[in-house]
């Protein structure tokens, strides 16, 4: 009996949840409900692209829109002087309206922020309360369909060799507990880990590295610290709902120098649950070292990974984020 997911997970409107490493499922591979209209994803006969794509149907109901609950402003390329061709921020308008604000992943996803020292090369101390934030927030994200799919896809495809050991969310939500939150050494022990390089970013020698996610950088712009310079590289076609912007942007902080990230991708208006969900599938089932293509949308991109090695030998996520791909 193969693993099927539930039908309410099933049931996206994405255009491509039903394509298994780029040609369509026949109807042979659809376990249908009792309802009809909707029908259970064998994971069995899932690609790594298919997986990925599926979450993103499962997300768009979820995040912001553009033009409807957001807007972007572009407005110049970024220069190589570094000087600011943007007189105004990236984001030009954001609905806090909107009931994606209040749900439970982005409050629990939004109070992990401020947990961080930015800087490398200082140790992170990490509190009683900050460890029941990161519970809190893998608990809500353990709560959506895109962690179930997730859960599936790496008792089936896992290559990581401790996906051999997961069987149920708990076992799911410890193994991403230590690959994201385990702090390990960039310039100085326990000085950094996964989420805070990818999902709040961190200061590395005068640059600026990391912090691939719209949440916090719209944050950080709207407090004004952050200084939108540009767009820069390859830009997302927008024909469809998922929007992507390569920019380029200096981060300020408390001392006088002018720190600046040179590009970054980031998925606008997504989930918290998606790009933890996505990301991970693809760590632990894709080339954990390098560029995995896919598209997402109708955009080709590729899913970059690295691993960062712990105390005790734990394999971590040094890096991991989506990049537009030729």
């Amino acid at each position: 009996m193969g693993i099927c997911l539930s039908a309410a997970l099933a049931d996206t409107k994405s255009q491509t949840s039903n394509e298994m490493d780029g040609s369509k499922m026949g109807n042979s591979a659809m376990n249908s409900t009792t309802k009809g209209h909707s029908a259970g994803v064998l994971v069995e006969r899932m690609g790594l692209e298919a997986a990925v794509q599926h979450m993103n149907g499962l997300d768009l109901g979820k995040r912001l829109r553009l033009d409807v609950d957001f807007s972007l402003n572009k407005q110049g390329h970024s220069r190589r002087d570094d000087s600011d061709p943007c007189p105004h921020p990236l984001f030009a308008t954001v609905d806090h309206g909107s009931e994606f604000w209040a749900s439970d992943t982005v409050t629990t996803f939004v109070a992990l922020l401020d947990n961080y020292v930015r800087e490398t090369g200082r140790s992170e101390h990490v509190t009683t309360a900050e460890r029941r934030e990161v519970d809190a927030f893998l608990a809500a994200c353990a709560a959506t369909p895109h962690f179930e799919l997730l859960l599936a896809f790496v008792k089936y495809h896992g290559r990581d060799p401790r996906c051999k050991d997961v069987d149920t969310m708990d076992d799911l939500k410890a193994l991403l507990k230590e690959l994201w939150f385990t702090p390990y050494r960039r310039w100085r022990p326990d000085d950094s880990s996964g989420f805070e390089h990818v999902f709040v970013g961190e200061e590395s020698r005068g640059k600026i590295i990391g912090l691939h996610n719209w949440v916090q950088y719209y944050l950080e712009e709207k407090k004004g610290n952050i200084d939108y310079l540009g767009w820069t590289g390859r830009q997302d076609t927008c024909v469809d709902d998922t929007t992507f912007a390569s920019i380029k942007f200096a981060w300020a902080d408390d001392d006088a120098n002018r720190e600046i990230k040179p590009i970054s991708t980031i998925l606008c208006g997504s989930t918290p649950e998606f790009e933890l969900a996505a990301l991970s599938l693809v760590f632990l089932c894709g080339t954990q070292e390098g560029d995995n293509l896919m598209r997402l949308g109708e955009e080709k991109i590729k899913i970059v990974c690295y691993p960062k090695t712990a105390k005790g030998g734990k394999v971590c996520v040094g890096s991991a984020f989506i990049e537009i791909a030729k």
